[in-house]
């Protein structure tokens, strides 16, 4: 049985959980059903939430069709449904029985597409992996035409690091906030946007420079680590500057934020 939803990240909310588990329910599914997950990051994390909610839980399988589903949402259990004032913030940790990459399915995306999803393995290798962010430096180019031995190499590494980052912080409670590196930004510019007009990588982009720009003016980062980060993102091809909007809009997003504890946020 073939359950579809119109595409886009306004379409990652409650009322088509609602009516997925409804459609669900109708065409007398039970608790020995797994729901195959088959799209990008909203359709797995959609999928995801149906899954670890109807009738308290039943398998899912992701099978990510596109380039920043593959490397992060379609790993670690995380899923949900954005609200009107914040994204992902309705959801449960429910990790997949399987997840299925084909890389032949990069093919059909827009470049632009191929862009938004290169943010989540440049967040990766500088979060992680000196080595894989040298690589990407030398050769990132030959991702965005799909060169299929690069692209396979530094996906499966990709993969590994966000496994390995999971396997030891299921729940978020330390190491895993490495992960939101430049999303803290970035979701609230999604949520001020109203989920139109910049995709989610676009906006993690824009928020790791930025991250980059706080930590070195802070003292926490080596002098130079924003511009080497800056140059990478815009070889490939994303944004680097803020949307210009009020800085109170930013801030009031910001507060909503999932990861906040104790009033306060964990900014990585």
């Amino acid at each position: 049985e073939l359950f579809t939803f119109e595409a886009g990240e306004r379409n990652k909310s409650r009322s088509t959980w609602s009516n997925l588990t409804d459609r669900l329910l109708q065409a007398g599914f039970g608790r020995d059903s797994c729901l195959i997950a088959l799209g990008g990051g909203v359709t797995g994390d959609l999928c995801g939430f149906v899954a670890a909610t109807y009738m308290r839980g039943i398998p899912v399988v992701q099978v990510p069709s596109r380039l920043a589903a593959m490397i992060d949402a379609s790993i670690g259990g995380k899923t949900g449904v954005n609200l009107p004032q914040g994204k992902n913030l309705v959801g449960a940790f429910h990790q997949p029985c399987g997840v299925f990459l084909d890389t032949a399915t990069l093919e059909s995306l827009p470049r632009r597409q191929r862009s938004a999803g290169l943010a989540e393995l440049i967040k990766a290798a500088a979060i992680w992996d000196l080595d894989l962010f040298e690589q990407l430096e030398s050769r990132i180019e030959d991702f965005l035409d799909l060169d299929q031995a690069f692209v396979l190499s530094t996906l499966e590494r990709a993969c590994a690091i966000k496994a390995e980052i999971v396997a030891r912080d299921e729940r978020e409670g330390g190491l895993r906030r490495l992960l939101n590196f430049g999303h803290t930004l970035a979701h609230a510019m999604e949520a001020h946007a109203r989920y139109r007009g910049i995709l989610h990588g676009e906006a993690v982009a824009i928020g790791m420079v930025f991250a980059a720009q706080r930590s070195e003016a802070m003292g926490f980062a080596p002098a130079g680590t924003c511009d080497r980060l800056t140059a990478l993102i815009e070889r490939a091809e994303l944004p680097t500057r803020i949307p210009d909007r009020p800085r109170r809009a930013y801030l009031t997003a910001i507060r909503v934020d999932k990861k906040k504890e104790g009033g306060k946020i964990h900014f990585v």
